[in-house]
């Protein structure tokens, strides 16, 4: 009876690890980050638009954060931030490290 306990239990604890490794993305988080691959075409009034519209979502709903797609909305916004065009010179792309 222990051993069917134990084994019961185990395959408990391995299911709620599954669904918590397996996490699916909020809908408007799939939205935000829509969106966020297209901040390389857009003015940087609309970036930081942008960012503040994630910023308050995150802040209301806190565990956004922990989203899949938060960390690749965050890069594509920090990305979009340092981008900075030349004119003579669209063509060339110039990779700043930090």
């Amino acid at each position: 009876m222990r051993k069917l306990f134990l084994i019961i239990s185990a395959c408990l604890v391995i299911s709620c690890e599954q669904v918590t490794e397996d996490q699916v993305s909020t809908p408007q988080m799939v939205k935000f980050y829509q969106e966020s691959l297209a901040l390389g075409t857009v003015a940087a009034d609309s970036v930081q638009r942008f960012a503040t519209k994630v910023d308050g979502y995150v802040t209301a709903t806190p565990s956004a954060v922990s989203d899949p797609l938060y960390p690749d909305i965050m890069q594509n916004i920090r990305t979009a931030s340092i981008s900075i065009t030349v004119p003579g010179f669209e063509d060339v792309e110039i990779h700043a490290e930090f």
